[in-house]
């Protein structure tokens, strides 16, 4: 609180400062350029009366003037009196004007000097006008209060929403997660405000997923630990050399799982915290595809389950290609151990997307189930036993990629019957 206050001040401070310096300097650069007009035009307005003045001093001496002037002071409303030429202390400037028999000018053209002879100056002076000087007083003083008003009120509304900012920061980091900064549709800081409500939407997703991380990983390891543990027991009482070699041999495919359970869990963070998007490169399509399909034929065979790529590839497609090829596998494995007998395989650009489709005749996945199936650990079936595979990683890790790549992943019904997913990412172009 006490910061953002100082920092109303400071800004208010500045804005009110600078404000009356430019008023000042645009005051300053209309006086160079407007006196020499002003200046001109009330010279012809007292050219007049300093010629009358000046024809009738001029010929009498000192003391004849001092007494002609008191004469004539009661019927002016000027002021006139003698000034002797080395009390004027005239600058060059104006000793160049009167030698050329025209007035001088002073205090903003209320004070005018005219030679009467090369020692004595005549001076007319307009009294000061008490209403002008309370208008002047009470025009400075509004035009204070008003810039004082609107940068007041500017400065303010800057305070106010980063007041809003401040105190969602605050409960933010005291762990409220969820807080949003609301601000004025029309405020200047709306773009800071959408972009720190992101940030803070991301942190409480991140925060979720390391929840959901956490517990799923404790529920992932506690199964696998626990055969281990049932086969050691068992293992002790095992007496046959070909009995022990089999707990052995489960043992060791518990060890591989836990094994491959760690490397899915390790993809899957260094997605999660990559803190720079991928290097997308340009690839040829079909090339890309046959790579990413070749590990997978001997396991689609030994399913029966034909792979088929449904509709010819374009030339070139943008995208990392290590992470996007693990992405596809991992589609790839999820619709064999759901297949009946056909996997379909699209990639093609439309309205601007790139779009990798894998469709399935298997079971296919109820709407209700969508929602959640690309969060980590989630499973259609939460008792499903190792020969379905897998550790609900998988489609975390595709829905990781898709927004590396500044896209998306989603699923829907396929046209063969099963389930189609579909990771989409923008064109190169």
């Amino acid at each position: 609180m006490k910061t953002a206050l100082l920092l109303f001040l400071r800004r208010f401070l500045l804005l009110f400062g600078g404000a009356f310096v430019g008023v000042f300097l645009v005051q300053l650069v209309a006086d160079q350029w407007l006196a020499p007009i002003e200046d001109a035009h009330v010279r012809e307005l007292v050219r007049g009366q300093l010629y009358h003045l000046h024809g009738e001093l001029a010929p009498m001496d000192g003391h004849a003037r001092v007494a002609h002037l008191a004469r004539l002071q009661p019927h002016y409303g000027l002021e006139l009196s003698l000034l002797a030429t080395g009390n004027a202390a005239l600058t060059p400037e104006e000793s160049a004007l009167l030698a050329a028999r025209q007035p001088v000018l002073r205090d903003d053209a209320t004070r005018f000097l005219t030679q009467l002879d090369a020692d004595t100056l005549l001076q007319v002076s307009a009294p000061p006008h008490p209403a002008e000087l309370v208008w002047a007083a009470l025009s400075n003083l509004m035009f204070l209060l008003i810039m004082a008003g609107l940068v007041g009120g500017w400065v303010w509304r800057y305070w106010r929403d980063l007041q809003t900012l401040t105190g969602t920061a605050e409960r933010i980091g005291a762990g409220e997660l969820s807080a949003r900064a609301h601000v004025r549709p029309r405020s200047d800081l709306r773009p800071l405000a959408t972009d720190f409500n992101a940030m803070a939407e991301r942190l409480e997703r991140l925060a979720g997923l390391q929840r959901q991380l956490i517990n799923g990983v404790a529920h992932e390891l506690r199964t696998p630990i626990a055969r281990i543990g049932f086969a050691l027991d068992l293992l002790a009482e095992e007496s046959g050399l070909e009995a022990q070699n089999a707990r052995a041999e489960s043992m060791r495919e518990d060890l591989r799982e836990l094994d491959a359970l760690i490397r899915e869990m390790l993809s899957y963070a260094q997605l999660q915290q990559a803190s720079r998007p991928p290097r997308l490169e340009v690839v040829a399509a079909a090339a890309w595809l046959d790579s990413v399909l070749g590990p997978l034929m001997l396991e689609a065979q030994a399913r029966h389950v034909r792979i088929e790529i449904a509709a010819p590839p374009p030339a070139t497609v943008s995208l990392e290609p290590r992470l996007m090829a693990r992405a596809a596998h991992n589609l790839l494995r999820n619709a064999l151990r759901h297949a009946r007998q056909r996997i379909e395989l699209r990639l093609h650009h439309a309205d601007g997307q790139t779009m990798l489709i894998v469709d399935d005749d298997g079971p296919g996945i109820p709407p209700t189930d969508r929602a959640t199936l690309f969060e980590p650990f989630s499973r259609l079936d939460a008792s499903r036993s190792r020969d379905t595979g897998g550790f609900g990683l998988g489609l975390a890790i595709v829905d990781q990629v898709a927004r590396a790549h500044h896209g998306g992943a989603s699923v829907e019904d396929a046209p063969i019957g099963g389930a189609r997913f579909t990771i989409s990412w923008p064109d190169a172009n």
